[in-house]
């Protein structure tokens, strides 16, 4: 999170007119965990086939204990 409350996801977004929020795009197509590099377009793919989950972003987090 930024200074001023904003998660940093690495997703390129704007707002319309109406105060509405678009994801558009990403700044880094690959998350690194541990010796792998995962696409997050992969996981979401995985996550959205339930059919409980209706849409899924996947964003890096960085554990505390992994520091």
């Amino acid at each position: 999170m930024d200074s001023e409350g904003w998660l940093k996801t690495g997703d390129l977004c704007y707002f319309d007119d109406d105060g509405f929020l678009f994801i558009v795009d990403r700044l880094k197509e690959l998350i690194k965990y541990k010796a792998y590099q995962v696409p997050p377009a992969e996981l979401e793919h995985i996550l959205v086939s339930h059919p409980g989950i209706a849409d899924a972003a996947v964003i890096p987090y960085v554990h505390p204990d992994s520091l």
